[in-house]
Order: structure tokens, then C-alpha cells, then sequence
């Protein structure tokens, strides 16, 4: 058990404000909330990699007219969230077996603090998979802890590795993100990119995908 596991559990009903505020220190979750809901209000939205649901529940709260499915493969999924349960659902499930099921595409598919965690040689499949569930017209949006140069990004790998126990943690340049999505997803076109509060090391960068495009 990592050392920020372990400090979750000692913390027991203490644990979600004490997490909302060590979150805090690295991202405001209202700010990439706002970005998001600035950028697209689709009807229907899917958070890969949703973790404990707490940034979820700032989304859903931005996005009051969407439905919301959030999927991770931890343990009870979404099981920080406290909001509107008919709109908002969580699986414990991998991007790769709900694209099995063939689901009706998403007005919005979201990717956010994931790929630094995964190793380099499937990142490209999760983002393939991430495209081919968002709709025609719809949007793709990658949010990373960058590698970028900041006084705040050797804490974000301190965090990451020693406090969160990912100790095989890899961050991307800003230009490698894009790039990649560019590479595994057939007719994705960046439209933006911003920085989240409160450090530049938080890039979220948003793609349309083409109207008309056959997916990979």
C-alpha cells in the first residue's frame, strides 16, 4: 500500500476534504471544470480514468444538461461523488472492454492525469480506444501533468511517485500529447489548448474530431 493509501485510511470520513485540499496544491478541479464546460456541453460525456470521482463531480455540476458515465479500473470507482446519481455513473471497467460493447458514441470523451501512469508501450491503444468512442463532431479532451519547466513540476513527480506510489510515473511534453493523439486517432483536430490553475504544469488540450471521418 502506498503512503498516500495508507493516509487515506487512517483519515476515514476526514478523507474527502483532506483530499480536495492536497489537490488543491496541484490543481483547481473547479477551474478544469469550467474549461471543459467552456469548450463543449454534450449531451452525453465519458471520463476515462475517473478515479475517486471527485474532479467528475465538478464536471457534471458545470455540465447540469449531460449525462456522464466515469470508468477506472480501481476499486469502487467514483466512490467520492456526491451529486446527481441518475445523471452521473461509474463502472470499474477499461476503455478497451466498453469500446467492445459498442456503445453509442460520446459527445465528449475525457482523458484526464492518465497517460503519465501508463507504460508508454499502451498509451497509444488507450487514446485509439478514447477516439473511437467520441462521436462525429465530437470532442477528444487529454489533460496531463506536463513536463514542462516550472518550479512546480519536480513536486508533481515527487507526489506522484512517493506519495501516490506510482514509482514508474512518466510525465509528457505538451507537444507529445498532441502528438500522439494525432498518431492513434484518425480525424482528430486540435481546437485548444489550456493552462489549468493555479501552475503551467496542468495542459489540457481539446480536439474536434472530423464530421466525417472513419475511425481507426
Amino acid at each position: 500500500m502506498s503512503f498516500g493509501a495508507s493516509v487515506r485510511t487512517l483519515l476515514g470520513r476526514f478523507e474527502r476534504p483532506a483530499s480536495t485540499a492536497y489537490r488543491s496544491l496541484f490543481m483547481s478541479a473547479e477551474a478544469l471544470a469550467l474549461t471543459i464546460s467552456s469548450l463543449s456541453q454534450g449531451p452525453r460525456i465519458l471520463e476515462v480514468g475517473v478515479g475517486d470521482g471527485l474532479v467528475a463531480q465538478h464536471i457534471s455540476e458545470c455540465c447540469p444538461e449531460s449525462s456522464m458515465l466515469g470508468i477506472d479500473l480501481c476499486i469502487q470507482p467514483g466512490r467520492m461523488f456526491i451529486g446527481d446519481s441518475d445523471r452521473v455513473s461509474f463502472r470499474q471497467q477499461s476503455v478497451h472492454d466498453l469500446l467492445l460493447e459498442e456503445p453509442a458514441p460520446f459527445d465528449l470523451v475525457l482523458l484526464l492525469d492518465v497517460l503519465h501512469h501508463v507504460p508508454e508501450s499502451e498509451r497509444a491503444g488507450i487514446v485509439e480506444s478514447c477516439g473511437r468512442l467520441t462521436a462525429p463532431g465530437g470532442l477528444f479532451m487529454v489533460k496531463e501533468s506536463c513536463r514542462v519547466f516550472s518550479p512546480a513540476y519536480p513536486f508533481f513527480v515527487l507526489a506522484d511517485r512517493w506519495i501516490g506510489g506510482d514509482r514508474a510515473v512518466s510525465f509528457l511534453a505538451v507537444t507529445e500529447v498532441e502528438q500522439l493523439v494525432l498518431a492513434s486517432v484518425e480525424g482528430a483536430i486540435p481546437i485548444a489548448r489550456h493552462r489549468i490553475q493555479p501552475w503551467g504544469v496542468n495542459v489540457l488540450t481539446a480536439f474536434r474530431m472530423a464530421a466525417t471521418a472513419s475511425q481507426k
